[in-house]
């Protein structure tokens, strides 16, 4: 019995002196470890002038520096994590900050999906409200070739004047704006609104050619999609019509996605749509 008390303190006492530091003074470090090792080596001699059965004395100094020398690798694992934590913690927050002021100052397509990879972020966006209204102007900015628009109808509560000049300043640089829209009931066509009649109008000069072959091709067939592709880049697909809803009076959400794959099948089926040729 008082062999087993004996290892228990020596135990007990080689724990305490490398924890009761750290948690008295958790800076700096080394401070339990000079503790602990006095008292480690204090046991040490002391087993070393008392005992003299070797197997004992074999036996006592791993129970004094066994216990010590797992203490000692197990916080240099913890050390090891709480860096690599931090360093990811705080590459993270650049990563978002850099990210932050990219979009302040405008962010291509092939940008945003790098900023989004290195953050973390998935193929895939949940877009809500009035959100859609910031996702058609970006779009239409960040397009280089082609822009893809479905909307149920056209209205000018979003063909604004403001909208026109994004339209007018992209296509003269050479971009292609297809626009399809035509909802219609079960009994057939729809009559036109005011609103519809008026946009078209609006966009019906941007459907010339300019000379960096950059246009507007209006489509109007029974359509309910709405979409947007940009380029081969992304898509949003969700409940919002593009083109005229302003409001936002009702719950609208949408998704915006960038596997290649899916954005090369969903440019397929618009191109059909439009009786495009490759």
């Amino acid at each position: 019995m008082q062999l087993i008390f004996w290892q228990t303190v020596i135990v007990a006492t080689v724990v305490a002196s490398h924890f009761l530091p750290k948690l008295l003074k958790p800076e700096p470090m080394p401070l339990n470890i000079r503790i602990s090792t006095w008292v480690a080596g204090g046991w040490t001699v002391w087993t070393v002038l008392l005992i003299f059965w070797l197997p004992l004395m074999a036996f006592q100094l791993a129970m004094i520096w066994v216990p010590l020398l797992a203490l000692r690798r197990l916080d240099s694992r913890k050390i090891v994590i709480t860096d690599q934590v931090e360093q990811i913690e705080s590459l993270t927050k650049a990563l978002e900050r850099l990210k932050t002021a990219l979009k302040a100052g405008g962010l291509s397509v092939e940008e945003e999906k790098i900023v989004n990879r290195a953050t973390g972020s998935s193929d895939a966006s949940i877009i809500r409200g009035e959100e859609h209204q910031r996702v058609l102007s970006r779009a239409i900015l960040n397009s280089v070739d082609e822009i893809f628009i479905c909307s149920g109808w056209l209205g000018t509560g979003v063909i604004t004047p403001q909208l026109m000049q994004l339209l007018t300043r992209k296509i003269a640089e050479g971009l292609k704006v297809y626009i399809g829209y035509g909802w219609e009931s079960v009994s057939g066509a729809t009559k036109k609104r005011q609103s519809e009649a008026r946009a078209e109008e609006l966009l019906k000069p941007l459907t010339i050619p300019t000379a960096a072959r950059g246009q507007i091709v209006l489509n109007k067939f029974p359509n309910h999609a709405k979409i947007i592709l940009v380029d081969r880049s992304y898509f949003v697909v969700g409940s919002n019509n593009w083109l005229s809803n302003a409001m936002y009076q009702n719950e609208e959400i949408s998704m915006k996605v960038d596997d290649p794959n899916l954005v090369t099948e969903m440019r397929n089926y618009l191109r059909n749509l439009f009786e495009l040729d490759e």
